[in-house]
């Protein structure tokens, strides 16, 4: 939008609502509107199957102390902690030594 109409929009903005605010911007140039559009789609559906994903990996894993005190770190949410916890495996160890 930026290299065709000057324009620029927020990103965290086109994915989190369900308006059109890119069609507007582009309405000059059908072509650039339908690839906004488009790419609009493509966001909206990815960021549905990406939720999907998260939400079966939380419902599987068995949520662990340790787990629940990843999430207390400044930008560790759910995925990242229960990444984490499958990578470093049981901490208990390590804290007994």
């Amino acid at each position: 939008m930026s290299r065709n109409c000057g324009h620029s929009l927020n990103g965290n903005k086109i994915k989190q609502t369900t308006e059109n605010h890119v069609a507007p911007l582009l309405c000059d140039n059908d072509d650039l509107a339908l690839s906004g559009e488009v790419s609009k789609q493509s966001i909206d559906y990815l960021s549905r199957q990406i939720t999907r994903i998260e939400r079966t990996c939380h419902e599987r894993m068995k949520i662990e102390d340790q787990y629940r005190n990843l999430l207390t770190i400044p930008g560790v949410g759910k995925i990242l902690a229960l990444t984490i916890s499958l990578e470093t495996g049981s901490i208990a160890m390590i804290l007994q030594q």
